[in-house]
This record gives structure tokens, C-alpha cells and sequence, in this order.
């Protein structure tokens, strides 16, 4: 072996060690707190706004059915609010409650 192939291997494994020592020497960051959950029985207009899949009329939507059949049951039940799809009523359901 020549030297300047001594010197790449002898580069390589210094590396190598470098690499594996990596998850070591930074722990991993602590998992981010979950935001809290909007509750469907409680939120303005503006706030229902502000999830995905809920534009401002539908919003408004959800707080006159909540106004007019009475509270949400879970959070599934916004299914019945006219214009929210079964997508729109997943994608809700995991970003709300219904206290």
C-alpha cells in the first residue's frame, strides 16, 4: 500500500468514527407539546376559521347548527353541518373536542 492510500484509509476510518459517534453526541430534541384542542361547543367563527378545510362560511355554518340543533355530541358529529366533507370532518375531528 502506498502511502497516500495509507493516509486516505487512515481518513476514512477517522470519519467513520467521527459519523458513528454523531447520534451520541447530539440527543435527540424533545418531542414538541401538542397544541391544545379547540372546542367545537365553545369557538368563535373566527377561530372555527381557522382550521383546515373551514373557510369563513363554513364556520359560520358550524355556529348556527350549533346554535340551532344544539351542542356536538364528539367531534365526528360536525358531519352534519352542511359543507363539511368526510375529509374536511377527519382532518377537524383530530384538531377539536367537543367538551
Amino acid at each position: 500500500m502506498t502511502s497516500r492510500t495509507a493516509a486516505v484509509a487512515s481518513a476514512a476510518a477517522a470519519l467513520a468514527a467521527v459519523i458513528a459517534a454523531l447520534p451520541t453526541a447530539f440527543p435527540a430534541a424533545p418531542p414538541a407539546p401538542l397544541p391544545p384542542r379547540l372546542d367545537l361547543n365553545a369557538a368563535s367563527a373566527r377561530e372555527l376559521d381557522l382550521l383546515p378545510g373551514v373557510g369563513p362560511k363554513t364556520a359560520e355554518r358550524i355556529v348556527a347548527d350549533r346554535s340551532s340543533r344544539g351542542r356536538f355530541a364528539s367531534p365526528g358529529e360536525i358531519r352534519r353541518v352542511k359543507g363539511v366533507t368526510r375529509r374536511a370532518a377527519q382532518r377537524i375531528a383530530t384538531l377539536t373536542e367537543a367538551r
